[in-house]
């Protein structure tokens, strides 16, 4: 036995020893002639080889001894009442999310929104950005503005709003998990897996629909943490917390009025299909109702305590069709965004596959499931049909297009991920569920070795292999019908990456494996015993081991963005020498361009027009003949015909005609503009030579000031 191991590991470690041996070679000399892709696809693959042998060599009382602490705690928790293990998975879940919240934590611009409602910064009544600020009414910016009128630091509300954002996320992924489980310790633990599935969705070029998907390290507090609220909204609903389901969906309205009103309209029609528990919803219709007086109470003060100046009533007719035709990034042909990418095709399979087998399941404790999967299912046909009449010419198009339905389809996302995770534990002793594991990590590592691949490889096997696995699932009515359609409509992808993209052969070869995958998964009895092994490999040293790696992915990725959070905080007037320049100045602060976004927050000081954030407009469109005035008279861009470069960007980007058009003007056009509307000091790019006297310098920013 000694001896044959040894003609297998000396064979291997000299392979090992020799490509590490031309790696270094070919990073002192890019010429060696030795291609690197071909020493890393050796290297990742003999790399597998020695570490199945050593997960074949793990005794398997090894791990039992690792895993008997969790065993035991999972054995008691299952004796307690479906109530109690409930409420253990939301403290537990909220703990934890509070910590990664802490770890993520981002500059929040709910915070920025808070300065304002605080009285800390204050701009005149017809300010367009003051419009919008206290147009934009929402629950978090009323939280930050709280804390800043007790005397809180911006920082420290940035970081409450972080941790609160981790908490709901958490909670509600584990919630999702738990009631198709039945887990708590998998609902849990399971939440995180979601996460890197979103992540590595991310990481391989699938941004969103509509608005990118957001995990906690953001500065955009709205979308983050309304998109959170209402996946805990769907999660309570789930596990049968009725009264809290109800009473949070009202108060959602305060945590994000257009995905508040998709999602009780998705909630609605799940009601309606269950008609024969009807009496049994209408008895939660007063928490519901309590909630909503909540938001309604919130709605109104704020309404009434900041007062604006309209100098045009019929700003709304005149300048949101202009606005949605040339700036708009979001709403901008919604329904084209969403089948304009492959990914973003693959998707919405997995949504109709993934939702349809937790649907299919007909046991009496899959009730909280199968809400999930009509709620899956009805969400995905509301927002495409939606986002079809936002294209059309029926009536109320603008209303649909400012609620913008094409992004409730990121609230689908979440539920995918948590859907996936906990279908994966139901069904982890079969084949494919290790598979997709397995294959995720290799493909992970090889994407990273190799920049020439694809960058949507690593999602190949959780959306090609588990939609055509679970089909096997569904009763063979459901499968006759889904199952062809899907299979035939998961080959639009690879035709279009094939003729779109410059790698018809890498796709060609992955359309050919599918196809082989196909057969396989839809044909093979796959069903494994716990103790069988994989590839000769124990199953539970390699779920072990693939659960460590996908783990410490998750941390590195979270590091990364951690190191971003520090470096978002250390910009601010607080610490930043250069920000705490700005905060000193009288009058309003003039921007060069979007790079300077958030400078409110960043220098505690009103700002003449927000360009960074011009997608802002619908909120507040009062405040649009300012800015079209602004635009034409300080950055000579006219609103109803913009360059092409800043077209449906949401923003005013760094333009050339802009920085050429500043540099001549001279100190005495600057005088009489700041004069005319209010500004002091401007702020642009380091490489702007201004006619105007330098006030404060960093390393990439200059601060004029108008004399």
């Amino acid at each position: 036995m000694r001896s044959l191991r040894m003609k297998v590991l000396l064979p291997i470690a000299a392979v090992l020893l020799l490509t590490s041996l031309g790696l270094l070679l070919k990073i002192q000399n890019p010429d060696f002639p030795i291609p690197s892709s071909l020493l890393a696809v050796i290297l990742i693959l003999f790399a597998f080889l020695p570490l199945g042998l050593l997960l074949n060599r793990v005794p398997a009382r090894v791990l039992s001894r690792w895993m008997l602490p969790w065993n035991k705690l999972q054995a008691k928790l299952h004796k307690l009442p479906e109530n109690r293990q409930v409420t253990i998975v939301i403290l537990t879940a909220a703990s934890a999310g509070l910590c990664y919240g802490l770890l993520q934590s981002w500059m929040q611009v709910a915070v920025e929104q808070g300065q304002v409602l605080s009285g800390i910064v204050r701009y005149p009544l017809d300010n367009a950005f003051y419009i919008y600020q206290v147009r934009a009414w929402n629950l978090w910016a009323q939280i930050a503005a709280l804390g800043l009128r007790l005397g809180l630091s911006e920082i420290f509300m940035s970081v409450v709003l972080s941790a609160l954002a981790g908490s709901l996320l958490i909670v509600g992924l584990a919630l999702l998990i738990f009631a198709i489980t039945k887990e708590p310790l998998i609902a849990v633990t399971g939440a995180f897996f979601s996460i890197l599935v979103l992540y590595i969705l991310r990481l391989t070029g699938f941004g969103g629909f509509s608005y990118p998907i957001v995990l906690v390290a953001s500065a955009h507090t709205y979308g983050m943490l309304g998109l959170f609220f209402m996946l805990v909204c769907v999660g309570v609903l789930a596990v049968g917390r009725y009264r809290w389901g109800f009473f949070l969906l009202g108060l959602s309205v305060a945590a994000h009025p257009s995905l508040a009103i998709w999602t009780g309209l998705t909630v609605l029609v799940c009601i309606l299909i269950e008609y024969s528990r009807i009496r049994d919803w209408i008895r939660y219709l007063p928490y519901g109702l309590l909630g909503l007086a909540i938001s309604t109470a919130s709605y109104l003060i704020q309404k009434v305590s900041y007062p604006i100046l309209v100098v045009d009533p019929l700003a709304q007719q005149k300048y949101l069709p202009a606005y949605l035709k040339y700036w708009d990034v979001h709403r901008f042909a919604p329904l084209t965004n969403i089948v304009s990418t492959s990914l973003g095709i693959l998707l919405l399979i997995n949504f109709i596959v993934v939702s349809s087998t937790i649907f299919a399941q007909k046991d009496s404790y899959t009730e909280g499931s199968r809400f999930i999967g009509r709620f899956m299912t009805i969400s995905i046909i509301m927002a495409l049909i939606f986002s079809a009449w936002s294209q059309s010419m029926l009536p109320f198009t603008n209303v649909i297009t400012v609620l913008l339905p094409s992004r409730f389809l990121n609230l689908a996302v979440f539920l995918y991920a948590a859907a996936l995770i906990g279908l994966m534990r139901l069904y982890r002793n079969e084949v494919w569920v290790t598979h997709i594991v397995v294959l995720t990590i290799l493909l992970l590592m090889l994407t990273a070795a190799l920049p020439g691949l694809p960058q949507s490889l690593p999602d190949f096997p959780s959306l090609i292999i588990a939609p055509v696995a679970l089909i096997r699932k569904l009763s063979v009515p459901h499968k006759k019908v889904v199952g062809p359609v899907v299979l035939l409509v998961m080959l639009i992808p690879f035709f279009r990456m094939m003729t779109e993209m410059n790698n018809f052969p890498i796709w060609a070869g992955v359309a050919v494996l599918t196809a082989a995958l196909w057969v396989f998964l839809l044909r093979s009895d796959l069903t494994l015993a716990p103790d069988e092994t994989f590839y000769r490999i124990p199953r539970r040293a390699l779920v072990f081991f693939a659960s460590m790696v996908l783990l410490a992915i998750l941390v590195g990725v979270s590091y990364g963005q951690f190191r971003g959070g520090q470096m978002s905080f250390k910009h601010t007037y607080a610490v930043d020498p250069f920000w705490s320049e700005v905060e000193q100045g009288d009058g309003l602060l003039l921007t060069g361009s979007s790079e300077f976004y958030m400078s409110q927050l960043k220098g505690r000081r009103p700002v003449l027009i927000e360009v960074g954030g011009l997608d802002s407009l619908p909120y507040g469109i009062e405040g649009a003949p300012q800015v079209a005035l602004l635009l034409k008279e300080v950055y000579g861009i006219d609103f109803f015909d913009p360059p092409v470069a800043a077209r449906h960007q949401g923003a005013l980007p760094n333009l050339p005609q802009v920085k050429a058009l500043w540099e001549s003007r001279s100190s005495a056009e600057w005088k009489r503009l700041a004069h005319r509307f209010g500004f002091s000091d401007i702020l642009v790019r380091g490489d702007w030579e201004l006619q105007l006297p330098v006030k404060a310098r960093s390393s990439y920013m200059l601060l004029y000031q108008v004399p």
